[in-house]
């Protein structure tokens, strides 16, 4: 089991479940196909508590465990192999530039290295793991290889939990990560255009991310310390009577974030513009922000669908998964594990 799922791909013949677990729910979907002809056999969401979840971290295990086997039972699915992701917040990652001709030994020696020089635990407590980025744009014949390291009991708690269910885990990523394989995918799928520029604004219950890709890798990504929990909480409470007073100044926030992320982007790359810009979390408030940034910037602006151009299986239910398509970007991603893309 590799700690970054998508480090060296391989090929799998049997699915692997991509299973997302944040403070809003449990995500569960389960893919099949290749490339384009890719369909979704199962999915299921099952909401969690306020509290359950706080800064990645499970409060409560049983409440998390007994979700877990409720989003199993409705999902159908009968597969034991699962992809987990951690959140970002709990992951240190770093970019070290090698020469391009090491092997994948002697890369792991360097970043063991790096990682006992550098990383502020003992490496007894850590786990750690990387995968080459490419050519680095600094150095000649060298590589960018991303390092990428969590405490144990990061990785131990959200293992349990999956065992705690009968699951074999087979692969563990970040979830920012797996998210951003699954929209470059989708672009794959839909023949977005090479050397575009697609931006993703990733607004999280605990935490947000911003982060360009072009030709399906990151190109620039910042992470913003907030989320939407307390907005959802404040609609639960209020109910439909506060509706709009509490969804328009939240995203009035978040279109001034957005702003100045563009900005900090093109300031600190070559890149001028960017072609589209892609919304993806909990789609309570996701519609009426997508309106109010089409008026704010001159970008094209759309709530992310992972499953755009995937067919169906009829046991799935359309309208549920349409719905949470927007926050189902890491599930999808994790999905993808090994798969013959």
């Amino acid at each position: 089991m590799s700690f970054l799922s998508f480090k060296f791909p391989w090929s799998r013949s049997a699915p692997v479940i991509g299973l997302d677990i944040d403070a809003a729910g449990i995500r569960l979907i389960e893919l099949s196909g290749k490339s384009s002809h890719l369909r979704v056999d199962h999915f299921a969401f099952e909401p969690l508590s306020p509290g359950v979840l706080r800064e990645g971290s499970m409060q409560q295990f049983d409440q998390v465990s007994e979700a877990l086997h409720i989003a199993i039972v409705k999902s159908g699915s009968l597969t034991h192999e699962v992809a987990l992701a951690l959140p970002a917040s709990s992951v240190i990652s770093k970019v070290v530039t090698l020469p391009d001709l090491l092997s994948e030994e002697d890369i792991e020696a360097e970043i063991h290295e790096e990682a006992s020089q550098n990383l502020p635990f003992a490496m007894s407590e850590m786990g750690l793991d990387f995968y080459v980025l490419g050519p680095s744009s600094r150095e000649q014949a060298s590589v960018d290889v991303m390092l990428v390291a969590a405490r144990k009991e990061k990785i131990d708690e959200r293992m349990a939990i999956a065992q705690a269910a009968g699951l074999k885990v087979v692969a563990i990523n970040v979830d920012a990560y797996a998210a951003r394989f699954a929209i470059s995918q989708r672009m794959k799928r839909d023949k977005a255009g090479k050397n575009n520029a697609i931006g993703l604004y990733q607004i999280g219950s605990e935490q947000s991310h911003f982060s360009v890709l072009v030709n399906s890798n990151t190109v620039y990504e910042r992470e913003l310390g907030f989320g939407n929990q307390k907005l959802k909480q404040e609609l639960q409470r209020y109910g439909s009577e506060m509706h709009t007073e509490l969804i328009q100044p939240f995203n009035e926030m978040l279109a001034q974030e957005v702003s100045r992320s563009l900005q900090l982007f093109f300031s600190s790359s070559a890149y001028m513009h960017i072609d589209q810009l892609c919304l993806a979390g909990d789609s309570c408030h996701l519609a009426q922000l997508e309106q109010l940034l089409l008026q704010k910037i001159d970008i094209p602006v759309h709530l992310a669908n992972p499953f755009s151009g995937m067919k169906l299986a009829s046991t799935v239910n359309q309208s549920i998964l349409e719905s949470q398509a927007p926050a189902c970007l890491v599930a999808v991603g994790l999905a993808m594990s090994g798969m013959t893309i």
